[in-house]
């Protein structure tokens, strides 16, 4: 894998500024000032950067994984700062991971590359929160589309179904991501950066209320401030998902073959759609049983475990219920 010299220096210039130190302090902002950073050339009018072609080649060190191995646990590291999910329960806390800023830096410049292939390789399986311009945009539009033409009518043939998937980021299977990204070829270039952040359990670093510093692992899951954490859960769902676009074509095939075409001519063919964790799918109501049980069934396999009691269904506009 080759990181392109244009890509480091659109990833470099747009850098926010200010934004949360890493574990060891360091900053983005530093990184950032050694590339943009420019000298004149003794008696000459013209300006180069010196740093530039060695920043360039130690982010193609560490994005091909020849770093020496005692460093991976210090580019790993995050540290960990938790926000209240509710302020009436001071046990429900959200995690966020703040990267070192090399591994910020490098995550960004892999979400620029593959840009293109992530989005062909997601958004067939109905996945449009990862670099799909516009996808939670499209999929509010859709779900509107879908109430508006199966649900909100005297006879509603369809319900929306909106999954919440516990923990998501925290719990997702690495063990599912790294052979999803293993299997795919226009995926694989990234497994060796993969490999360097992930295949060991990270270091979380934790300020205690008495100013002191501890340290937890973390197994599974991906950080959440980590900019390719979105990236690898949604890839740890990904097979959930084709296996769930198969589950319910079968399903519509079987209606079709007992001839019963649906509300669509095609036994009331359903797919999946999905912003990173958010997931939701316009189902015949005898779908809904099966399809919560599918996931259930085949879900922890891959760090999936959905919150049944914060799921939703809408059923009917109209107060009447199928």
């Amino acid at each position: 894998l080759n990181l392109p010299m244009p890509t480091m220096r659109k990833v470099m210039n747009h850098l926010h500024r200010g934004t949360a130190a890493g574990p060891y302090a360091d900053s983005t902002d530093a990184w950032r000032d050694l590339a943009t950073y420019k000298q004149r050339l003794p008696g000459t009018a013209t300006f180069h950067s010196p740093y530039h072609d060695t920043l360039h080649a130690l982010l193609q060190l560490i994005l091909t994984n020849q770093v020496p191995p005692p460093i991976h646990p210090l580019l790993s590291a995050n540290y960990t700062v938790a926000f209240y999910k509710d302020p009436r329960d001071p046990t429900r806390l959200r995690p966020i991971g703040v990267g070192t800023a090399l591994r910020r830096i490098v995550g960004s410049c892999v979400m620029e590359i593959f840009r293109k292939e992530i989005v062909a390789h997601l958004l067939p399986l109905g996945q449009m929160g990862i670099a799909t311009q516009g996808g939670l945009q499209f999929i509010l539009h859709s779900i509107q589309s879908q109430i508006d033409r199966y649900i909100d009518c005297p006879h509603p043939t369809r319900a929306i179904l909106l999954l919440d998937l516990a923990n998501f980021f925290n719990e997702t299977s690495r063990e599912a991501c790294e052979h999803e990204i293993a299997t795919h070829p226009t995926l694989a270039p990234v497994l060796p950066y993969f490999r360097l952040i992930y295949q060991n359990p990270n270091r979380c670093w934790i300020r205690k209320p008495d100013h002191t510093w501890t340290h937890l692992t973390q197994e599974e899951g991906f950080a959440q401030g980590c900019p390719l954490g979105p990236l690898f859960s949604a890839l740890s769902l990904a097979p959930v998902l084709r296996h769930l676009a198969t589950f319910l074509g079968n399903r519509a095939t079987a209606r079709l073959d007992r001839g019963h075409p649906g509300d669509d001519g095609r036994g009331s063919s359903a797919a999946t759609q999905s912003c990173i964790d958010d997931t939701s799918a316009a189902l015949p109501c005898e779908d809904l049983l099966p399809l919560l049980q599918e996931i259930a069934r085949i879900g922890p396999a891959y760090g999936i475990v959905n919150a049944l009691p914060k799921n939703y269904i809408l059923t009917s506009t109209t107060g009447s219920t199928p």
